[in-house]
């Protein structure tokens, strides 16, 4: 899961994922924020409870994940407080969180904190030796 403020590259960094993952041989989906909320979640109001946009964003990625995907994940709706209630949603699956802060001004706990002026290729070998490690996919 990609966080990070809007504009910071959280796009561009999962779809070259995506691709990678893709290109490795793996079922891999980019589930971008905007696609679920222009789906199942809209039927909710704009101001809708963050609880339920998270709860649903997860349902999404439970569904995904019980396919055999690996899941590719942005959104500005859901930060890095909000993935422990992803997580808590997948309990059997495990999720690696990138955050992208240009600022270098957050201080939460994640996987791989990066400023978004990293090339695309360092950022997606960090993040398959990370997949490797946590047994997401076969060490490269």
């Amino acid at each position: 899961m990609f966080v990070g403020k809007s504009g910071a590259g959280k796009h561009r960094y999962a779809r070259a994922l995506e691709r990678a993952l893709f290109d490795a041989g793996r079922s891999a989906y980019m589930l971008d924020g905007q696609n679920v909320m222009l789906g199942v979640d809209s039927d909710l109001w704009v101001d809708a409870a963050l609880s339920e946009l998270v709860r649903r964003f997860g349902e999404v990625v439970h569904i995904l994940l019980n396919a055999g995907l690996i899941v590719v994940s942005t959104t500005n709706a859901i930060g890095l407080a909000d993935a422990t209630a992803v997580q808590a949603l997948i309990p059997d699956s495990p999720m690696l969180l990138v955050d992208i802060d240009p600022a270098g001004s957050s201080t939460q706990a994640c996987d791989l904190r990066i400023s978004g002026n990293e090339p695309e290729a360092d950022v997606i070998a960090k993040i398959a030796d990370l997949l490797a490690r946590r047994g997401i996919t076969a060490p490269a």
